[in-house]
This record gives structure tokens, C-alpha cells and sequence, in this order.
């Protein structure tokens, strides 16, 4: 099965987290990763975004159909961040990442880093795993979607901290953001 051969599970506890760090990203680095997305036909439109929340998901991860409804009503309701799915590597195809869009109903864009830059740029290693982009290239915040999942396989009811919700609505509110990193759930993100 695909999905044993190119994803390997984890196990992280989002026990901690950073307040007050933003990474500066190489500005060349990141446009050449945005750039080579497999089907990025408009890459200025993620480079002139004030706002990014780059969402790393498998189609394959349970866990990333899991938030799906979620991060579909954060790209509804979000009037200023733009929600962006990332497929990284090369174990789906185009038409497996259009099917994965499909059956799980997702409404904001998705695209395939098939080369991995993106992930390398932005320091992805998990799916799901959300890094928010500011238009000045910072890293603002990186981590879990939120504490609903500490462990694989044990889900709770409600969360107590919207992590990446919270970290937009600070942004877009001009307030600086609470907690900048977590560590997130799921899947690693293999070489493949």
C-alpha cells in the first residue's frame, strides 16, 4: 500500500510552544520554490499574498482528511489569509491529488511540491502540518492546526487552542502572534 511505503508514521506531542519568533525566509529560495509548484499557473498571485497559511496534507493521512472541514471554513471565513493545500513529493499523482480534492470536498487551492522545494524552504516535515507566510516572507507561525490530536489515534471532542486560527485572526487583527510554534501530529514527510 502507497500509503505504508511513503509516509512513515509519528508520533509528536504538541507540548510545547514558542511565542514572539518569526523566521526571515531567503526571498530567492522561496519564489523558486513557489514557482516550481507542479500546478502553480499563477505563482505571483501566492507571492503577492498578505497573507499565507501553506497546509502540508497526504492524501492518504487520515488525519489530514480529519481537518479538512476545518481549514475549508478558515479559507471561507478568512478575510485577509489565503488557505494553500501542499501534496509534497512525487508518491501522487496529478490526478490523484485532483481525486484526494474531490472526495474530501476541499475548497481552498491545492497544489504538489513533486520537488520538495516548498517543504525544504519552509522546513515542513509533518501532514498536516500549517506554516503561515507573511507578505513580508516570515515565518509567523508553524506547527498544528490546533490541540484536538496529541497523540495518533486519540482525537478530542473540542480543542482548547486554535492554534492556526488564533495565529490568523492576531495577524490580521495587527497583534502579535500568541504562540508561533507547535509541534504537529501525524505523518512524516518522507523522501520520496
Amino acid at each position: 500500500m502507497k500509503y505504508f511505503s511513503s509516509i512513515t508514521f509519528s508520533i509528536l506531542v504538541a507540548v510545547s510552544a514558542s511565542h514572539g519568533q518569526e523566521k526571515l525566509l531567503n526571498s530567492a529560495h522561496y519564489k523558486q520554490a513557489i514557482s516550481s509548484l507542479a500546478n502553480n499557473k499563477h505563482p505571483s498571485t501566492l507571492l503577492q499574498s498578505k497573507l499565507i497559511a501553506y497546509i502540508f496534507l497526504s492524501p492518504e493521512c487520515p488525519l489530514s482528511a480529519y481537518y479538512i472541514p476545518l481549514l475549508n471554513e478558515l479559507h471561507t471565513n478568512s478575510k485577509e489569509a489565503m488557505v494553500v493545500g501542499i501534496v509534497p513529493g512525487k508518491s501522487y499523482s496529478k490526478q490523484e491529488v485532483l481525486n484526494f480534492v474531490d472526495k474530501d470536498k476541499i475548497k481552498f487551492p491545492v497544489y504538489i511540491d513533486n520537488k520538495k522545494k516548498l517543504v525544504a524552504v519552509l522546513g515542513a516535515a509533518i501532514t498536516p502540518e500549517a506554516i503561515v507566510v507573511s507578505k513580508g516572507k516570515h515565518i509567523v507561525y508553524k506547527g498544528a492546526i490546533d490541540d484536538k490530536v496529541e497523540n495518533l489515534g486519540e482525537k478530542k471532542v473540542l480543542s482548547k487552542h486554535a492554534y492556526l486560527e488564533n495565529a490568523l485572526t492576531e495577524i490580521s487583527n495587527n497583534r502579535t502572534i500568541t504562540i508561533t510554534e507547535t509541534k504537529a501530529v501525524g505523518c512524516y514527510i518522507n523522501d520520496i
